[in-house]
């Protein structure tokens, strides 16, 4: 039998480790079958049939919260919302993509507490960072090349690192309300080198996530490792995690569905591994801010795409 160990607060992720501890008896199968169903019932209460018609509702929620602002869906794509004339932000872009896939697979109350949580982002006071607001993310290709699409217009790329197949490590500013990307110009405003700035960042980051499992045993199933902001962070600190991987073995898998579960354990090829890249890719559908929908391994220094 396998075990979960978690780090923090109960999380709806928690299905997915039980699932692979082989508690839930079902698998696959009925992680499909349960899926469907709130999706179902998702679009049922919230009408949300069409990409539009959330977005259409969602900018009248924005534009009734932010009046001096304007809120404007792409016509091609109208859950990419531009925002001009903002009194803290100016000119920004939202991207509603995985907040509408996100209402599509939970309850109609859940959906509004996510929306709400926008809201309360759209409202905060930017506040001046310093460099002990620094900190990294972890984000996958899909996230990185819509960042690199609005860099485009903002002639700024935001400070990163490659760390894997799709896997970006991305310079951050922790505020109160929300946290954003860091260009190099704010790094200029700290008076720190893209050396100095990376390494205070992660030290800054490695206090606020779980302990990596080094010296950890594995052979007992998979370790769950769930907290707040800044969990999938674990996956940055690539030395340590070679040597996990050197006492692991080839074996070692890692999962990132989100920035407070990551879930690390020993599978080999076969029917064991595709149900876990099932039920991650799942999980990844379901979760708000999802990072990334694939299992990795190591490989190389490096984290690779399980295929």
């Amino acid at each position: 039998m396998g075990r979960c160990e978690p780090n923090g607060a109960p999380l709806m992720s928690r299905a997915l480790c039980l699932a692979l501890m082989g508690r839930l008896k079902r698998g696959a199968g009925f992680a499909a079958i349960a899926l469907a169903s709130a999706s179902a019932a998702a679009q049922d209460q919230t009408g949300h049939h069409s990409p539009s018609s959330f977005a259409e509702e969602t900018v009248a929620r924005f534009e009734a919260l932010v009046p001096q602002a304007t809120f404007s869906s792409d016509p091609l794509d109208p859950l990419q919302v531009s925002v001009t004339d903002h009194p803290e932000w100016g000119e920004a872009t939202l991207n509603l993509h995985r907040l509408y896939g996100y209402c599509q697979t939970v309850e109609l109350e859940v959906c509004r507490s996510e929306i709400e949580r926008l809201m309360i982002a759209l409202t905060a006071k930017v506040e001046d960072p310093d460099a002990s607001d620094l900190r990294i993310i972890i984000r996958d290709a899909q996230y990185w090349a819509y960042t690199e699409q609005i860099a485009k217009e903002t002639g700024s790329l935001p400070v990163h690192r490659k760390i894997g197949d799709d896997l970006y490590a991305i310079l951050a500013l922790d505020g109160a309300q929300t946290i954003r990307v860091a260009v190099p110009a704010d790094l200029e405003a700290f008076g720190l080198s893209q050396t100095v700035a990376w390494e205070r960042a992660a030290e800054q980051t490695g206090l606020v996530i779980p302990p990596l499992p080094l010296g950890r045993d594995f052979a007992g199933g998979l370790l769950g490792f769930e907290g707040d902001e800044y969990t999938g962070t674990m996956l940055l600190y690539l030395p340590q995690w070679a040597e996990i991987a050197a006492r692991a073995g080839p074996d070692l898998v890692v999962s990132i569905t989100s920035d407070q579960l990551v879930i690390a354990g020993v599978m080999p090829e076969g029917e064991r591994l595709e149900e876990f890249k099932t039920l991650v890719a799942q999980d990844c559908a379901a979760a708000a801010r999802c990072i990334s929908p694939h299992v990795y391994r190591f490989r190389d220094g490096q984290w690779a795409i399980a295929n």
